[in-house]
């Protein structure tokens, strides 16, 4: 099967919202960071974190992370520029987050984009798109 994966510069908002049975976080993806903006020696931490709202199934799916760096995208895991992604599953009722970068700001770096987007069974979930400039 061939996958096709369309980067669209989309801001996507994540707002936690209680699924109808009151209990399970809405299902989901989106960017974590560990602090709102950074400087030259700062520690970066950013995840994805997936949300499933399904109450008794757990779904599982391809989380791809893609690094746009002034127009050059990188795929994770492999960081290289051939499509990559994670396969991953989701318990039921519950949210995961992966780490996909863990990294120290040097004096050179300006900034880059990220994208998250958790497929399953072929269609998007959600996409989210987060933007640093360092």
């Amino acid at each position: 099967m061939m996958r096709v994966l369309l980067i669209v510069s989309i801001v996507c908002m994540f707002v936690p919202v209680v699924s109808a049975d009151g209990l399970c976080p809405s299902t989901g993806i989106r960017c974590v960071q560990n602090q709102e903006t950074y400087e030259p020696g700062d520690h970066v931490i950013l995840s994805a974190r997936v949300c499933n709202g399904h109450p008794t199934e757990s779904i599982e799916g391809d989380l791809f992370l893609v690094l746009d760096v002034f127009g050059s995208y990188f795929f994770y895991p492999s960081w290289s520029t051939t499509l990559d992604y994670v396969p991953w599953t989701i318990p039921a009722c519950s949210c995961e987050e992966y780490i996909f970068l863990d990294f120290i700001v040097s004096e050179q770096m300006l900034g880059f984009n990220a994208y998250a987007a958790f497929i399953v069974d072929d269609q998007f979930i959600e996409t989210y798109f987060c933007m640093y400039a360092l």
